[in-house]
């Protein structure tokens, strides 16, 4: 099936300038993974625990997995939803996958069922490929029940299986004589997109543009041999993918450490006993790596560089950063649709806090505009659109998103409030959309309030942002509660049906909601009224 039918693409004009300029090659994954088991064979490329995979080791293996992916059916343009948590499996799968052309759609390990009921559904997904449990949860048991909702899924591979499922290691068997061909225009994944409008919209990366992003990261953040990387976010997560991600330490020849585990108690120590000598992280783990490191402690004397990005680091908490952990602070933002801006590496501390950074490519075209969409001066802030060699022009399938979210030239309207220094690079200010931002996940309030009234157990409910010392912002579920229902039921009901990172932190009940003299809702009373009802004590 041919998935570059439902995204919009560039203009030809536009592809042939970038192809011609050399931001885009003929590099797929596949050659990524073959040109550097030439030339690291027997390198360390994933440590996982005591699992240790040396380079000709990955691509042995996803030669083996490939083949296995063959056997079952699946063909290339197919699409299998991938949800699996850190661990090395992760990578040789997606490599696997990438062998053979079928297309990864990522999800995270905390989607349930809704979420990825509406991703196999989107994307007619054939397969999906995870982990038999995970934190408890059952994900063997919820795959099966997704199946009469989901026609289009006719395999589900789990890792540690149970019963009659098949088993990831079923899918390791001798490698074939050929494969697939598989072309640099070709789509390679799909990535979630944290946006605003309930259901997560699906962006389509190609090999060509994708790669290109990896590769200019690498160049911009000196990825080389040497990099020791700590893989603590999900690796589903386009940060810890590509900004240079895992796919940048591998082409580069480093080595990464993967870990479900971001706890300081955890990852310190695999610090240690690795030398890791670069980590990317969200804010809230800033915070929390910080608080937890003793005057003196040398866990962390080996870093070099650590990356934050996913939300705005406070500028204080910038500053205990650089005082208490080694190494340099890199701020990064960007998106999964494409723009990726780093700060200097090697600057001060006070300079490292103040966040501004530059887009990554000279090819990135930056506008910001004000409400009405006329440019504002340097230095005034305005709203962020942006088009590059690596920023996509559409979502998949997304007909009505596209047209709000990317303009008539292709500029994405990012939704961040920026401003502009005479040097051309950019301090984030804020956003523009109804969102909230918990510890980097973007959460709608649209989609949370949908889930709480589809439960049955409120009359209606509103969800709305508190500013949170260590996640940034945490979600506040403001509900009228049917009688007889309770609070403990209705969390309990939405952890069933939906990620946990979306599950409001607090609730707080009322008899009725705060309208504006029009009679809408208004959100600016309903926050100062739940700031008031928790500060007086309200049940949460």
């Amino acid at each position: 099936m041919d998935t570059q039918g439902y995204t919009p693409d560039w203009p030809d004009n536009f592809k042939e300038r970038y192809r011609r300029e050399g931001y885009w090659t003929d590099e797929t994954f596949a050659s990524l993974i073959d040109v550097a088991a030439e030339r690291f064979a027997q390198r360390t490329a994933i440590i996982d625990g005591e699992q240790r995979v040396s380079f000709r080791q990955l691509q042995e293996q996803s030669l083996c997995a490939a083949s296995g992916l063959v056997r079952i059916g699946l063909q290339a343009g197919d699409r299998v939803v991938v949800q699996m948590p850190n661990c090395y499996e992760f990578i040789v799968i997606s490599a696997a996958l990438f062998r053979v052309g079928v297309v990864p759609v990522y999800a995270l390990p905390g989607h349930r069922q809704r979420d990825l009921e509406h991703l196999i559904t989107l994307t007619e997904a054939k397969a999906y490929i995870g982990v038999a449990r995970y934190k408890g949860q059952d994900n063997q048991k919820m795959l099966n029940d997704l199946r009469g909702a989901c026609p289009s899924l006719e395999q589900c591979i789990f890792k540690n299986a149970f019963d009659e499922a098949i088993g990831l290691q079923m899918l390791f068997i001798a490698p074939q004589d050929s494969y697939p061909i598989v072309r640099a225009d070709d789509v390679a994944l799909m990535q979630i997109s944290g946006g605003t409008t309930g259901l997560p919209k699906l962006i389509t990366r190609c090999h060509r543009e994708y790669l290109y992003s990896i590769r200019r990261s690498c160049e911009c953040c000196e990825f080389d041999a040497q990099t020791v990387y700590l893989a603590v976010l999900p690796l589903a997560h386009n940060f810890t993918m590509s900004s240079p991600g895992f796919w940048g330490v591998l082409r580069e020849g480093g080595t990464v450490v993967v870990t479900p585990s971001p706890l300081p108690s955890d990852a310190f120590e695999l610090i240690d006993k690795h030398q890791i000598n670069c980590v990317a992280l969200v804010p809230p783990l800033v915070r929390l790596w910080v608080d937890a490191l003793e005057p003196g402690d040398r866990r962390l004397a080996s870093l070099r560089l650590v990356q934050v990005g996913g939300a705005k680091l406070p500028p204080s908490v910038a500053k205990m950063l650089c005082e208490r952990i080694p190494g340099h602070l890199q701020q990064v933002f960007g998106m999964a649709e494409g723009l990726v801006c780093y700060s200097a590496l090697g600057e001060q501390p006070d300079q490292a806090a103040e966040a501004w950074v530059r887009p990554m490519s000279e090819e990135d075209e930056i506008l910001i505009v004000d409400d009405d969409g006329l440019p504002v001066a340097v230095g005034e802030t305005g709203h962020l659109l942006t088009r590059g060699p690596y920023t996509i022009r559409g979502y998949f399938n997304a007909a009505e998103q596209n047209e709000s979210s990317f303009d008539g030239q292709g500029f994405y309207r990012t939704g961040d409030l920026v401003r502009q220094s005479q040097d051309g690079r950019l301090q984030v200010m804020g956003r523009d959309k109804e969102q909230i931002n918990k510890g980097a996940e973007k959460v709608s309030p649209e989609e949370v309030e949908e889930a709480l009234i589809a439960t049955g157990l409120v009359s209606d409910a509103v969800v709305v942002a508190q500013e949170d010392e260590y996640l940034g912002e945490r979600i506040i579920g403001v509900v009228i509660l049917h009688p007889n229902s309770d609070l403990t039921l209705l969390k309990r009901t939405l952890l069933q049906r939906m990620a946990s990172y979306k599950v409001p932190d607090a609730f707080v009940t009322v008899e009725h909601f705060p309208t504006t003299a029009v009679g809408k809702l208004s959100r600016r009373q309903l926050r100062l009224q739940v700031r008031q009802l928790i500060e007086q004590g309200a049940p949460c």
